[in-house]
């Protein structure tokens, strides 16, 4: 009997110091991961390049213009202006994609914890990948964006099946916007503004092939946004 009771004593020790063991794990990657949310403002989201400002996103929802050089954000107005989507919706989406773009891995990781951000295994180990996920939460955390706004941002670096308007139009801004240089990208401009799903075919079909060509592997989202727009339009570009 007494050797049975020091038994479940230092079980229930055990468990005890177990259990301490994991809210302090907890506490401290919560805590981490509301640091670094917090500092996002001063060192990242807000930093000048990204023009990422609370007065943009005031100015935006008035219908105001805003002072920014970011070449994705024009491409993003011109489009929603070309095929009619919300433009108040497709400017904030265009200054904020790219929100947390500059965090490194472990970084990127955090915030998904924070957020709970499910991850595939390809996403957790490919932090281009990840900007997209993470630039949505903080965006919808911080400047309380809308599901539309939200998704567009989300999908923006894979695409996606049965894309809505305003994020076909973020992603093909990404893909095609000004600064961009790389060979068939004048062809695919054309392309996106004489049909924006044709466009889109031709940018998916574009981006797996160069993909593959580097060895990367491709995500299936994009496989899969690839494959349903082939089938919206018939058949595949050439």
């Amino acid at each position: 009997m007494k050797v049975w009771k020091k038994n479940l004593i230092a079980a229930a020790i055990l468990v005890t110091v177990c259990a301490g063991i994991y809210v302090n794990w907890r506490y401290t990657e919560d805590q981490a991961a509301a640091n670094l949310t917090d500092t996002l403002d001063t060192e990242k989201v807000m930093s000048d390049d990204n023009l990422v400002l609370s007065e943009d996103m005031a100015a935006i929802s008035a219908g105001e213009d805003v002072a920014t050089t970011s070449t994705d954000y024009f491409a993003a107005v011109r489009l929603s202006r070309q095929y009619g989507a919300d433009e108040t919706q497709a400017r904030v989406a265009a200054l904020l994609h790219d929100c947390t773009k500059k965090l490194d891995l472990p970084q990127q990781l955090s915030l998904c914890r924070h957020y709970a951000i499910l991850l595939d295994e390809m996403e957790r180990n490919y932090l281009k990948l990840l900007h997209s996920k993470t630039g949505a939460a903080v965006a919808r955390d911080r400047f309380g964006v809308s599901d539309e706004i939200y998704n567009a941002i989300f999908y923006h670096t894979t695409g996606k099946a049965d894309m809505t308007l305003l994020e076909k139009i973020i992603y093909l801004a990404d893909y095609i916007e000004p600064s961009r240089s790389f060979p068939g990208v004048e062809e695919l401009r054309t392309a996106v503004h004489e049909d924006l799903d044709r466009g889109l075919c031709r940018a998916l079909a574009d981006s797996i092939v160069e993909l593959q060509g580097y060895g990367s592997p491709v995500h299936p989202n994009t496989q899969e946004a690839l494959s349903y727009i082939q089938r919206e339009i018939g058949g595949t570009i050439e």
